[in-house]
């Protein structure tokens, strides 16, 4: 069995939740408020924390704690879009 192992730690950022625009090339930090674009999947739309990256069985994922039950969910990072 495969185990998590961290590739990088972001230094805390700020973010401003108030707002849910998305933006697709703003770079990712610890803390940000972020938000899954997954089409065709059930996680779409759903929103969290970006906890940061780490590779699962050799793929880069990034750490996403959901809001609505504060599960830890590993979602392909091309498909975590920053809430601005």
């Amino acid at each position: 069995m495969g185990s998590a192992i961290p590739v990088a730690r972001c230094p805390m950022g700020s973010s401003d939740s108030s707002s849910s625009r998305e933006d697709d090339e703003a770079p990712l930090n610890v803390g940000d408020r972020v938000r899954l674009a997954i089409r065709d999947d059930d996680m779409n739309g759903k929103t969290g924390i970006f906890r940061g990256n780490f590779i699962l069985f050799g793929t880069v994922r990034s750490h996403i704690e959901l809001d609505e039950s504060h599960a830890a969910f590993p979602a392909d990072p091309k498909t975590v879009k920053k809430i601005i």
